[in-house]
């Protein structure tokens, strides 16, 4: 008995389709800001409005997506550049962008501080989702994405 699998076609799995998924523009949410005064400071920070986010994140999830893209641009006149391909099992993945977004657990690995950066520098912050059926294969995928794409958030630091 062999211990490998191999597939010589690949061509099953359509990577191509995801990977344009992720470069077309108009597959990016953009995500609203607000400023928000923090208690210790008197000066207003931008930060993503969590209102807003969790409705269209709620609005997405009958969607059951498991692949996330995040995307920062200067303005709404210039491309959207994607920074970080993710994935999560389908049924949590709002949590997961609760925490790129909003509130970091140290163990995860979340983007916080590099979106936070990009507000602090006046870029808008956005967000494609896919679903992979079977969410089995959404690891695939994501290494899939990361080695195509090259997004500046994932190389490891």
């Amino acid at each position: 008995m062999k211990n490998y699998l191999e597939f010589p076609d690949t061509s099953v799995f359509k990577e191509q389709l995801v990977i344009e998924y992720f470069k077309d523009p108009t597959n990016v949410y953009p995500l609203e800001t607000i400023l928000e005064i923090q208690k210790e400071n008197t000066s207003p920070l931008t930060v993503i409005n969590h209102t807003q986010t969790k409705t269209l994140l709620n609005s997405l999830k009958p969607l059951r997506p498991n692949i996330y893209g995040l995307y920062i641009r200067q303005n709404s006149h210039t491309p959207w550049q994607l920074k970080y391909i993710g994935q999560r099992k389908s049924g949590s993945l709002v949590n997961r962008l609760r925490e790129h977004l909003y509130k970091k657990d140290a163990r995860t690995g979340a983007k916080l501080e590099l979106v936070e950066k990009a507000l602090v520098d006046n870029n808008q912050v956005g967000i494609a989702l896919f679903q992979i059926a079977p969410d089995t294969l959404r690891h695939y995928y994501e290494v899939a994405l990361i080695n195509k794409l090259n997004p500046e958030w994932n190389k490891q630091r």
